[in-house]
């Protein structure tokens, strides 16, 4: 796992005590809103928070490394958080925004409202590459969405 994903996981679970997959589906989303509104087109897609790709798994986004950092966990309440995290003005805004907007759904919720968009049913359905989710997607269908939100 790198760091940059380690600073990023640190920043929601000194935020709140949530689910494995809470977590997961809050990190997809704090991806996507920083690929949609930190770079210009998809196929510049300079600036993300983190190089680790999601795979649409059943129950939503996945990133492997953090379902296996985190998988002997209590589900229930993970709240155990690395040691730094340090981020810009922009992206601290941007996670901010994200917690604010997703953070009181319930995980439920979240698999559902993630599970009926574009980019994970088109890895779900289609992608023979372990169900890999582009960046290039995620940033066309968040792209598209950000003046319907307050990004």
């Amino acid at each position: 796992m790198s760091d940059k994903l380690a600073n990023v996981i640190n920043w929601f679970l000194s935020k709140e005590t949530m689910t494995y997959n809470k977590l997961q589906t809050l990190l997809y989303y704090s991806q996507a809103w920083t690929v949609a509104i930190l770079n210009d087109s998809e196929e510049e897609l300079d600036y993300k928070l983190f190089d680790e790709s999601f795979e649409a798994w059943e129950f939503g986004p996945a990133i492997p490394e953090v379902y296996e950092r985190f998988n002997d966990y209590d589900e229930s309440a993970l709240s155990d958080a690395f040691d730094n995290y340090e981020f810009n003005e922009d992206v601290e805004d941007i996670l901010e925004e994200v917690l604010s907007l997703y953070g009181d759904f319930s995980e439920e919720d979240l698999g559902y409202i993630v599970r009926h968009e574009k980019p994970w049913r088109e890895a779900r359905l289609y992608d023979t590459r372990q169900n890999v989710i582009p960046l290039e997607r995620i940033y066309s269908y968040f792209a598209e969405k950000q003046d319907r939100y307050n990004f």
